[in-house]
């Protein structure tokens, strides 16, 4: 049954542009008795770490403070505080406080996912930023896929193998990464598991050859 603070509007078809935030929003309106039991939760200092950080993020986002506000003052990446809005609205406090379910954590990127990952890394940074780093290209991952959370491990093992370096170098050869671009990458891309291979010499190939000796001045 959808919930009543289910009030998410949806941006556009499950994917969302670089360096805008994520494709559906979530506004966190707790109720007094929410609020008093998590204001109760951070005063006494009772519950794990993680539990109490959510705490302190749906108490920022109920006061109406930004995603990258709250991420920066809680000291947790920007795609934690949409997971915990998100677990809010869409299961309730309890489910949002709680750890969650980690079946698909240790998940690798599949061969679309890493496609995706080199032309995001080959795409100019966020604004404000002059290159990506491992923390900014796992949030937008997060954000671009389907993935609840994504470690920077396989990303930093992935663009070593492909000899990228973003947090280094300036690989600016695809000017956006937006919703169009990543229809018409899957559109391109084989479908079948078994060709994962090929698919990433498609994907991989050009932007790598053209990119990874563009060293920043």
């Amino acid at each position: 049954m959808p919930s009543r603070r289910w009030t998410w509007r949806r941006q556009f078809d499950q994917r969302l542009p670089e360096g805008a935030i994520m494709n559906v929003r979530y506004r966190v309106t707790l109720t007094a008795s929410e609020r008093a039991q998590l204001v109760g939760m951070m005063l006494g200092g009772k519950g794990a770490y993680r539990r109490l950080k959510r705490a302190q993020i749906l108490l920022a986002a109920d006061a109406g403070s930004a995603d990258a506000e709250i991420a920066k003052n809680v000291a947790v990446g920007t795609s934690t505080v949409y997971r915990t809005k998100q677990r809010f609205v869409e299961e309730g406090l309890e489910r949002a406080l709680s750890e969650a379910p980690r079946p698909g954590a240790d998940r690798k990127l599949d061969a679309s996912d890493e496609s995706l990952l080199v032309a995001v890394a080959c795409s100019a940074p966020p604004s404000g930023r002059a290159r990506w780093t491992m923390q900014l290209l796992a949030d937008e991952m997060v954000r671009l896929t389907v993935h609840d959370s994504v470690s920077d491990e396989p990303i930093r093992r992935r663009l070593g193998e492909l000899q990228l370096k973003p947090w280094l170098e300036k690989m600016w050869c695809i000017p956006k990464v937006d919703a169009e671009y990543v229809a018409r990458m899957e559109d391109v891309l084989p479908a079948q598991a078994g060709v994962e291979t090929c698919r990433r010499r498609v994907a991989c190939r050009t932007c790598t050859s053209r990119c990874r000796r563009r060293t920043a001045p």
